[in-house]
């Protein structure tokens, strides 16, 4: 079979997911995910802190599951940095 048509999906320039994050989640999966109600979702996106969604209708709108495990990362290392600076206040509070 020629390899060329299982490419033809795919759009150009763009790498192969895994299929593990080659998926689009509902505003349902997206609030288990992060374990907040729908409404949180799409307040977080209105907000401009969370990733936007891909519309693809009318009613039909989703997020690429790579999208959000970026997000998650970009949330984990912030958050890393943010207990950096706050340590020395915690230690300081300690001796208090």
């Amino acid at each position: 079979m020629n390899n060329q048509s299982s490419n033809k999906s795919r759009p150009k320039g763009k790498a192969a997911l895994p299929s593990s994050q080659d998926r689009y989640l509902t505003d349902r999966e997206v609030a288990k995910r992060f374990g907040v109600c729908r409404q949180t979702v799409w307040r977080w996106v209105k907000q401009s802190q969370f990733p936007e969604p891909l519309k693809f209708s009318v009613k039909v709108t989703r997020w690429r599951l790579s999208d959000l495990i970026a997000h998650e990362a970009s949330l984990s290392s912030k958050s890393k940095s943010i207990r950096k600076t706050l340590s020395p206040l915690k230690a300081y509070e300690r001796d208090a």
